[in-house]
């Protein structure tokens, strides 16, 4: 259950701190194809997410189809801030004001995105096991 409404709410929060990065960002200084990269990944999330807040408020049980959503979003949280960095590089690596602190803060947080929750390397192992089946783990 931990992957459905907080992970609904960690996608909120990285939607709104990519708009935030896309304001703050220099003319230029963000690769198109990464940002389309990034936006994609949370809009997928959010997709797929939504299947499981309709199931969760149905009252099903959720089973290893959250391993997906928890890849997802962790991919997603990596992406957004590596554009971040991307774009902002001078201002996380070296700024002291408090919005600097907060982004590489952030920055630092999102590293861990794939290993909190259970790493990402055990959630594709789920995926491919459990849902689709590949056979056993070696």
């Amino acid at each position: 259950y931990e992957r459905s409404t907080a992970l609904w709410q960690r996608a909120a929060y990285l939607h709104r701190r990519l708009e935030h990065l896309v304001a703050s960002a220099p003319t230029g200084s963000l690769d198109p194809r990464a940002l389309g990269a990034a936006t994609e990944l949370l809009w997928a999330f959010r997709a797929r997410s939504r299947t499981t807040q309709r199931r969760l408020a149905a009252g099903e049980s959720l089973g290893a189809e959250t391993s997906i959503d928890k890849v997802l979003v962790a991919s997603a949280e990596q992406a957004v801030f590596d554009l971040v960095l991307e774009g902002l590089g001078p201002v996380v690596a070296l700024g002291d004001d408090p919005a600097s602190a907060q982004w590489r803060s952030e920055f630092m947080y999102s590293r861990a995105a794939t290993i909190y929750g259970g790493s990402a390397e055990i959630q594709r192992n789920i995926i491919a096991r459990r849902i689709l089946h590949l056979g056993e783990d070696r």
